[in-house]
């Protein structure tokens, strides 16, 4: 989202300013502020995505995750990588 990149920089910015004073009485640096903010807006933006966006569960399939790891491989090798898988 480009255009919310100007505000979290404003707001990253102006955070301690304002409340800089208050996180040095608590016993927290002054730029702390910036981070308590962003967890914050990382949590609401969890929880948002946990409520509001549904899918549909899909069904699992065992022999599917049993399969994954031999292609991945083949895929490795076709791409020229000397990655081993350990199991």
């Amino acid at each position: 989202m480009p255009w919310a990149w100007p505000w979290g920089l404003f707001g990253g910015g102006l955070l301690p300013d304002l409340l800089g004073s208050v996180t040095e009485r608590v016993g927290f640096s002054v730029y702390d502020v910036s981070y308590a903010a962003s967890l914050a807006v990382m949590l609401g933006v969890f929880i948002y995505t946990l409520f509001v966006i549904a899918e549909k569960p899909r069904p699992l399939n065992p022999q599917a995750l049993r399969a994954f790891p031999a292609h991945l491989e083949s895929l490795w090798d076709s791409h020229g990588c000397d990655f081993v898988i350990p199991f």
